[in-house]
């Protein structure tokens, strides 16, 4: 790791990138003759091109990018490598965003609903958080009283607390109605 200067601040700095001449993004952006460069290269220019960079759709779209094409991103072994793609139209961020801005809601998240299936305007739909934990491949449905829920479904459904359920479905592994039922206030052994 090597101390260096920072180009813009003058602050000295420490980092394991070489070519590092900054000593953070903020410091970059601020740099006079960085921002003069930028505003000489016009709108045709690749980092100009729609101007929604900051937008909260184009990191949706990012992200889904680089989960889905990019080797070195660690999520890439949950999607890429699973053959999990993005359907032509939506490789341009004009596209993506006239497909999907339409059904965005605040603190919505993008949703495939096959989860096997491509990122596409057939399989993609905005939704809570929530319910887009549910829609996990890790999620484990549970049929209880003749209703199929997740388990998180089924705690918020009976109000229980999480952590009790937690420990009597996963440490004690009690049978379900069990679980959910047991009203006692020491959890004792399974039977």
């Amino acid at each position: 790791m090597a101390n260096k200067e920072c180009k813009n601040c003058k602050v000295s700095f420490s980092s394991l990138n070489r070519s590092a001449i900054y000593c953070s993004l903020p410091c970059a952006n601020k740099d006079p003759e960085k921002r003069k460069k930028q505003s000489r290269r016009g709108v045709d220019s690749a980092t100009f091109k729609h101007g929604k960079t900051n937008t909260y759709l184009y990191k949706v779209w990012i992200n889904m990018k680089s989960r889905c094409e990019n080797p070195n991103v660690p999520s890439f072994k949950d999607y890429g490598s699973r053959g999990i793609s993005i359907c032509e139209r939506w490789k341009d961020f004009s596209l993506f965003e006239s497909d999907v801005a339409l059904g965005y809601f605040e603190g919505a998240t993008l949703e495939r609903v096959n989860n096997d299936g491509p990122y596409s305007p057939a399989n993609c739909k905005w939704a809570t958080k929530t319910a887009q934990a549910n829609n996990r491949r890790s999620s484990r449905f549970i049929k209880y009283n003749g209703e199929t829920k997740t388990l998180a479904q089924w705690i918020r459904f009976l109000r229980l607390k999480s952590s009790t359920v937690r420990q009597r479905f996963y440490c004690l592994k009690w049978p379900i109605n069990k679980v959910f039922e047991y009203k006692g206030a020491n959890c004792p052994t399974p039977n």
